[in-house]
């Protein structure tokens, strides 16, 4: 990395620092509705989530994480903040269909720092909605946070 960079890295909000690093993730968005708030706030922490079919991502992307590029499965990709700056936590949930079908979410922590982000896929069919249940506990908390969202798939 040359110094120009290395300088401007360190000047780079976390956050924007999150955003650069999963760009090539974050490409993919552009081609699917969107919900009006990628995060949600539960007391002093904003629960960052993305949830993106995985032929979005680029190849060399999913290469480097392990996912499988399928247009029947997605990438849930969640994050914890307090305060902007990234937290270690422990993520667990389930995904819910709307006949209460359910798919154990099974998270992998992902740390390109600062960033520390978590990883889990599911399968899912073309324009399905899908409610999220996630408990996640940041590192040093008592207990897990409750967190929700909902989001339609589509292949």
């Amino acid at each position: 990395m040359s110094r120009a960079l290395r300088g401007l890295h360190l000047q780079l909000p976390v956050a924007m620092l999150a955003v650069l690093l999963l760009g090539p993730v974050l490409l993919g968005l552009a081609a699917l509705p969107a919900r009006a708030e990628q995060f949600v706030s539960v007391g002093a922490y904003r629960v960052h989530d993305v949830v993106v079919g995985t032929p979005f991502l680029l190849p060399e992307v999913a290469r480097r994480y392990g996912l499988d590029r399928n247009r029947d499965v997605a990438m849930i990709n969640i994050s914890v903040l307090r305060a902007g700056k990234p937290v270690p936590a422990r993520v667990t949930g389930v995904a819910r269909d709307l006949l209460s079908r359910e798919q154990a979410l099974r998270f992998r922590e992902i740390r390109e720092l600062p960033a520390v982000y978590y990883l889990a896929t599911m399968r899912f069919e073309d324009q399905e909605h899908w409610r999220f249940l996630l408990d996640v506990q940041p590192q040093g908390e008592p207990a897990p946070l409750r967190v929700r969202f909902e989001q339609r798939l589509y292949e």
